[in-house]
């Protein structure tokens, strides 16, 4: 076979054609230009093929590394932050739900902050965070509704409401660090217009910018969570027509229940019972308790698969035993 191989080589020597042989290693090399018997004007066609070929690969990676530098999912996150600060933080505007088609089409109207508003326009405005959207509403917005109400139960609330209230003061201290940071970025912004030597300074500009208008949109994105969440209701029927006409809205999160009838003049049972109602897009189906087709892998596709986690279903129900030990 190397024989043949060295005769070969010997053959196509007279093309001008190139084996180097290097032991195991072979590098095989032809040239263009003895193939097509001298004419340079087609391998230089080639050539300037493949160098523009080369050149358009080029310009269409950095305009794609470009615009996902530029903005992520489509949206401008500075202009985003810069807007966000032009309402008060208790300046209301008005959203409005379409739900419905055809014939049974309804707008419904509802007061919102608007910040919070503007952080519903421009996340509907991209369909991954649209739907991502969809599953994080009723969890900022949604009021949680709850029967009897006693003395008893109204403690229970009241320290499950805690960890609404711990959120605000989350909200309030990221704010004074953002009043803190501000001042110091327009010092460093009127350096950098005044000296035009100071490079260090002005290339840590944008870097600082982007620390502020991200924690900007960290904090007005806490801070559209809903702190007055627990709402009693007088009696079951008045709970789950609320939760239902709430829902649309993305209004409503879960209806509490508690199963002991006691009175203020009673004591606390030591068993206490209670349901958690929420609507059935946000719970698994409890027609059948296994999945169809049996799987030894656990369910991981958050959030069809992950309801009661996903929909905070779980962590409802924790805060909810947590506080009945603390009664």
């Amino acid at each position: 076979i190397v024989q043949t191989v060295l005769k070969l080589r010997d053959r196509l020597e007279i093309l001008n054609v190139s084996f180097p042989f290097e032991e195991s290693n072979i590098s095989i090399s032809l040239s263009l230009n003895s193939i097509c018997g001298g004419r340079n004007d087609l391998s230089q066609y080639s050539n300037q093929n493949q160098s523009a070929k080369s050149e358009d690969e080029q310009t269409r990676n950095a305009q794609t590394r470009s615009t996902d530098d530029g903005s992520l999912f489509g949206i401008d996150w500075d202009s985003l932050a810069i807007d966000l600060l032009t309402f008060n933080e208790s300046e209301m505007c008005e959203q409005t739900y379409i739900t419905g088609s055809s014939n049974t089409m309804e707008i419904i109207t509802v007061n919102r902050s608007c910040r919070c508003v503007l952080f519903d326009q421009v996340l509907n405005s991209n369909p991954i965070l649209k739907q991502l959207l969809s599953i994080v509403r009723p969890i900022l917005y949604g009021k949680i509704y709850y029967h009897p109400s006693n003395i008893h139960y109204d403690n229970i609330i009241k320290q499950i409401n805690q960890t609404f209230e711990a959120l605000d003061e989350l909200v309030h201290l990221f704010r004074r660090i953002r009043l803190t940071f501000q001042p110091t970025y327009d010092i460093f912004q009127l350096i950098c217009n005044i000296f035009s030597n100071s490079s260090f300074i002005c290339d840590q500009l944008s870097t600082y910018k982007s620390a502020i208008n991200t924690l900007t949109i960290l904090t007005e994105f806490i801070a559209c969570t809903e702190l007055n969440r627990f709402i009693a209701m007088n009696n079951q029927l008045d709970m789950i027509r609320e939760g239902q006409t709430k829902s649309v809205t993305n209004n409503f999160l879960a209806a509490i229940e508690f199963m002991n009838k006691i009175t203020n003049n009673d004591s606390l049972p030591k068993h206490i019972q209670f349901k958690i109602r929420m609507t059935l897009d946000q719970v698994d189906n409890t027609f059948r308790t296994e999945d169809r087709y049996f799987s030894y892998a656990p369910r991981s596709s958050a959030p069809s698969s992950t309801k009661y986690h996903s929909y905070v279903f779980i962590y409802l129900q924790n805060a909810i035993e947590r506080a009945i030990i603390s009664a």
